[in-house]
């Protein structure tokens, strides 16, 4: 085998192994693109109509807006939950925003 010879093996070598990289790159694309396709959420937010917005002037000045179905009662306490948080807002004003 002469050098020519072992070139043009490492050429095929190279070409199969940068195949197999582009596929592996192509199919791992597809996949996040795939699994992020459903997760997709709007700037607008929802446009649910019948949740009302809602203002909460705090006991201690603060101001703070959320929609109706934040807000639930448990005992004679009122309560803000969040995604992360549950705030005690007894004593608090709630107005309907218009």
């Amino acid at each position: 085998m002469n050098r020519s010879d072992r070139l043009k093996k490492r050429q095929w070598t190279l070409y199969i192994a940068i195949a197999i990289f582009t596929l592996i790159l192509f199919l791992g694309t597809w996949n996040q693109v795939a699994k992020n396709k459903n997760t997709f959420v709007p700037a607008g937010g929802s446009s649910n109509e019948s949740d009302q917005m809602l203002t909460i002037e705090l006991p201690d000045g603060n101001v703070m807006t959320t929609e109706q179905k934040n807000i639930y009662y448990k005992g004679d306490k009122v309560y803000y939950k969040s995604k992360y948080n549950e705030i005690d807002i007894t004593g608090a004003k709630i107005k309907q925003k218009k």
